[in-house]
């Protein structure tokens, strides 16, 4: 008989019959917890508008969509690139896209449910945006309550697992998927696969009821977000770690889960919907490139959840020590759980390290970000559960007084069980996409009105989200917007702009090294030396490239009419303090970014 419960040979809340009443209670109760401790911590939130980008975006669309302005279907929401190559070429040449997008890249994901929630708030209270957050806070409280059960569900150890499924609850980098309403999606998927696992994975034979009623739930699932899928690395890291006399019952409970991903899958290929010739997102199955970045994407996905200080306390840190600072204290807390790991190793152990590391998997076709993390949040929860008991339990088989084992487990309980929450608290209250407040720093060229009507060239940028937030940050200002936005070089190194008769050059050590650059074109769509492109305004011509298909120097001729010096076009340039005006240099001048 399947029981995930007696990984450890031990009883926990799934040993006997689940249906008395006694033993839903004890489940019940700490999920209703952990769901008010989300729900409370989470609550500030209700006070914030919407984000950057996405949010403000999907405002805009939806409005399009009521007004009958938009013809593509109203569930395809979360379509950043359709994948049309003679609409990717006319979109480049007027400018809607960055000059050096793929012609057929695709970015485009089916989530009709949660697409369908954002409807609900644009409809029944377009501007109450404390309702659009407070349904983001009641699935994030549903996810809480969910992961708590999972936890229950496959750790014998009831403490260990309730205190995982507390640390689920408390985790600061929550914070993303929960005031940023775009994100609404993973929240659902998170809280509807947890459920699914709830429902499927009993210590009894499943009745056909709750198994259709399992399987309509993981349908839900992915129709709120294809990460769902992850959900299903639990059982299968069960089956890897658990005997292989119980793997053939929990194989068969897997069954209608595999169906319905398979049925899902099938719809969302035929339909166009996926990852195509984008950087960004990389698909498993068409894509080499995300095998060979699997590796360093689950790892900056595991730095991420161990990632110290929090927002709460980075302001006490001088902005130039920062990076040491998050580098050695990262690199303690991580040290810290691994030690945990290593001197409390059980089995549940391994099968928890290998349902995170499975679970991450399909959160990597993405580029690294603590939003990722929702699907693979009870695993990696209960791996710091399990560390804290190792180090607490340390002392003791040392021999060691029974404090010394709480000295050793007392930095990474403040880190997870004080500052987590409390950032977690504090960021709800003051959440806002970084770029906002970057691109906000203007000063140099203030409402300027005339703006309306020129051309704004952003000659270099560390961050395009960052460049691409100027219309954003302007019109919520009050100032004028650009008639149009170009950015030419998002780059993390420096950028030099070399000016010769008829145009000018930009030259680095690799330009668009930058996630959102990337989203537009990917390794399976290198750029090649001699290529050509051409644009309302300029030509652009990639004169050398890197190994990995980036250009390295790259030259921009005007067109015909269109003069480079000419009070249309007004150029910017990223300073590293903010965005300043930059004149061209004069004819075989050059000038350096930053």
């Amino acid at each position: 008989m399947f029981e995930p419960a007696k990984l450890n040979a031990q009883p926990g809340f799934d040993a006997g019959n689940q249906s008395h009443p006694g033993r839903r209670a004890r489940a019940v109760r700490p999920a209703l917890v952990v769901a008010l401790a989300g729900a409370l911590l989470t609550a500030p939130t209700l006070a914030l508008g919407t984000s950057f980008f996405d949010d403000s975006a999907q405002r805009r669309l939806i409005g399009a969509h009521l007004a009958g302005q938009r013809a593509d279907p109203w569930y395809d929401l979360f379509t950043w690139v359709a994948g049309d190559r003679e609409q990717g070429k006319i979109e480049r040449q007027i400018g809607v896209r960055p000059w050096w997008s793929a012609d057929d890249v695709r970015v485009r994901f089916l989530r009709p449910l949660a697409a369908a929630t954002h409807y609900v708030d644009y409809i029944v209270w377009p501007e109450a945006t404390w309702a659009m957050h407070l349904q983001s806070m009641l699935w994030y409280a549903l996810a809480c309550a969910m992961a708590m059960v999972l936890c229950l569900r496959f750790e014998a150890r009831r403490a260990v697992a309730l205190l995982g499924g507390t640390l689920y609850a408390l985790d600061d980098s929550h914070v993303r998927l929960v005031a940023w309403l775009a994100q609404r999606n993973a929240l659902m998927g998170a809280a509807l696969s947890f459920a699914v696992l709830h429902l499927s994975f009993g210590p009894t034979l499943v009745r056909p009821a709750r198994a259709s009623l399992a399987a309509l739930c993981f349908l839900a699932a992915l129709a709120s977000s294809e990460g769902s899928l992850a959900i299903l690395a639990y059982p299968v890291a069960y089956a890897i770690v658990h005997r292989p006399t119980e793997v053939t019952p929990m194989l068969r409970k897997l069954v209608p889960m595999v169906l319905v991903a398979a049925v899902w899958f099938i719809a969302y290929q035929r339909l166009g919907y996926g990852a195509r010739g984008s950087g960004a997102y990389l698909s498993p199955l068409t894509e080499v490139a995300y095998w060979y970045r699997l590796p360093s994407r689950v790892a900056a996905l595991l730095v991420y959840h161990v990632e110290f200080p929090p927002a709460l306390l980075r302001w006490l840190i001088p902005v130039e020590s920062l990076p040491l600072a998050h580098l050695i204290t990262t690199a303690a807390l991580a040290a810290l759980v691994l030690a945990g790991l290593v001197a409390g190793f059980r089995r549940s152990t391994a099968f928890w390290a290998l349902a995170a590391l499975l679970s991450l998997m399909p959160a990597a076709v993405a580029e690294p970000h603590p939003r990722l993390l929702g699907f693979a949040g009870p695993a990696l929860a209960m791996l710091t559960a399990h560390a804290l008991v190792g180090l607490w339990e340390f002392g003791r088989k040392r021999a060691l007084p029974a404090r010394m084992g709480g000295l050793l487990a007392a930095p990474l309980a403040a880190a997870q069980l004080v500052l987590a929450p409390l950032s977690l608290l504090g960021d709800s209250a003051r959440f806002e996409a970084d770029p906002a407040a970057m691109a906000a720093q203007l000063p140099a060229l203030g409402p300027a009105p005339e703006l309306a009507t020129q051309h704004l060239v952003v000659l270099y940028t560390p961050s395009l989200i960052n460049a691409a937030a100027i219309p954003e940050a302007r019109r919520r200002r009050g100032w004028s917007v650009p008639a149009m936005l170009t950015v030419l070089a998002p780059a993390k190194g420096s950028v030099t702009c070399r000016r010769f008769d008829g145009g000018f050059e930009l030259r680095g050590g690799g330009l668009l090294d930058d996630p959102l650059a990337r989203l537009w074109r990917g390794p399976s769509r290198p750029m090649q030396a001699g290529q050509h492109i051409t644009m309302s305004s300029y030509d652009a011509e990639v004169v050398s490239v890197t190994d990995d298909g980036r250009p390295r120097i790259v030259r921009f001729r005007s067109t015909i009419g269109a003069n480079l010096d000419s009070p249309h076009l007004r150029y910017l340039a990223w300073r590293g303090n903010g965005y300043e005006p930059i004149a061209l240099p004069k004819p075989g001048a050059s000038i350096a970014f930053p």
